[in-house]
């Protein structure tokens, strides 16, 4: 079992910029945009150390960022900033920085521990401040405990989990590259559904599908809302092209029979009309669903594909003249008239079907794919949480190959 220690007796938090430094020299900048919530660093910019030096946070080349700022923190922004340009940094005020003392922590390992769920959790917990500009504090940083095992342990810890770590990234990479094959196919077949440079005839969705908006907020209430009823779908429940069933989100089944007109069935193309316009889903079930507000479908009832209409309204630049045209200041939203006059391609139902045909195969490898990168998730988590309990055995781990010191 490892022993633990609070994070400031082996590590510097938030360390300052050395005296007597060179003030003419380039330094890399990094805005809070320029590290991903894939713990990555995705660009820099060259400036000058005498005019960041003042307003801005310091790190250097090995010192690991980490957000602490809300909604930064909890998504996970944070990145080991290994590979700057230059040998000194600046960045955002909404960075902590923290820099291991080499000879009691590995780098690697440490990103890994402030990087997991576990540490998210309580960092949530002790963030001080407003909503919306809440914090975590320094003195979290230096109290919190991590496990300090050996330090080759820790190293082959790291390296353990950064091989899972980037099968994970393999697999969202491949399933992306599924997305864009998709995109390539549509564009070949089809062209842009907008500029229709292909020539075919247009049709608007009121000729072959009837739209309809979701109910009114007023005629739900409280009492409708139950545990384990009838789901509402609303724009939050529609992900990634899928719909995410929320079972806290659901109604009785007396209230689902009042409201009728706003079931959903088999093929219906389910569209979110505020928040991010354009977000849409095809239902793909026959259970209970009711259109929840803030949401909309069309359903086809004439020939043509609720599959393609559902792919054009979400992939392609359909999606852009949905949000060009929708009403609003403050917040934007679609009405049914939008959607009903909207023109869309119709090109003869044969190619249609084999567009479909094409879009379930490669559905199906993105199931599996998405399966295996559910089991490669959870593979990462139950590591991590016992690798930083001290419960895993590391004897089969190899000690990574050590990396040459940049410049």
């Amino acid at each position: 079992m490892s022993s633990y220690v609070p994070l400031a007796e082996v590590a510097q938090i938030n360390p300052r910029l050395p005296k007597h430094i060179d003030e003419s020299q380039a330094v890399s900048f990094l805005a809070m945009a320029s590290v991903s919530e894939e713990g990555k660093l995705i660009n820099q910019e060259t400036r000058i150390l005498s005019e960041t030096k003042k307003g801005y946070t310091y790190f250097q080349r090995g010192d690991i960022l980490l957000a602490k700022i809300t909604p930064c923190f909890e998504n996970g922004k944070a990145a080991i900033v290994d590979n700057l340009q230059y040998p000194i940094g600046f960045g955002s005020t909404e960075f902590h920085v923290l820099r291991p003392i080499p000879q009691y922590l590995d780098t690697k390992y440490l990103f890994y521990i402030v990087w997991s769920n576990r540490f998210r959790f309580l960092g949530q917990k002790a963030m001080k401040g407003a909503a919306g500009q809440k914090r975590v504090p320094a003195d979290f940083l230096k109290s919190f405990e991590i496990p300090l095992p050996p330090l080759d342990d820790q190293k082959r810890i790291a390296y353990l989990l950064s091989k899972v770590e980037g099968l994970i990234a393999q697999r969202k990479q491949h399933l992306q590259q599924l997305d864009d094959l998709l995109k390539s196919v549509f564009l070949e077949m089809f062209g842009d559904p907008v500029r229709n440079e292909k020539g075919w005839e247009k049709r608007s969705i009121s000729e072959f599908a009837k739209v309809k908006i979701g109910p009114f907020g007023s005629l739900l209430h409280a009492e409708d809302y139950i545990s384990g009823g009838i789901p509402l779908v609303n724009p939050s429940h529609i992900v990634d092209g899928e719909i995410k069933i929320d079972k806290n989100s659901t109604i009785t089944e007396k209230k689902f029979q009042e409201l009728s007109q706003y079931h959903l069935v088999l093929n219906d193309v389910l569209v979110a009309r505020r928040g991010e316009i354009g977000r849409c889903a095809l239902v793909k079930t026959d259970d209970k669903l009711l259109c929840g507000t803030g949401s909309m479908f069309i359903r086809v009832i004439k020939s043509y594909s609720p599959q393609l209409l559902q792919f054009m309204i979400f992939r392609t630049s359909l999606k852009d003249f949905l949000e060009a045209n929708a009403k609003g200041v403050t917040m934007k939203n679609l009405n049914s008239s939008i959607l009903e006059k909207m023109e869309v391609i119709d090109p003869p139902i044969n190619l249609q079907q084999r567009f479909v045909s094409i879009v379930e195969k490669v559905e199906g490898i993105k199931t599996r794919y998405q399966a295996s990168l559910a089991d490669l998730e959870n593979l990462y988590g139950a590591l991590s949480q016992k690798a930083f309990k001290g419960e895993l055995d590391l004897s089969r781990v190899p000690l990574p190959p050590t990396s040459p010191t940049p410049p």
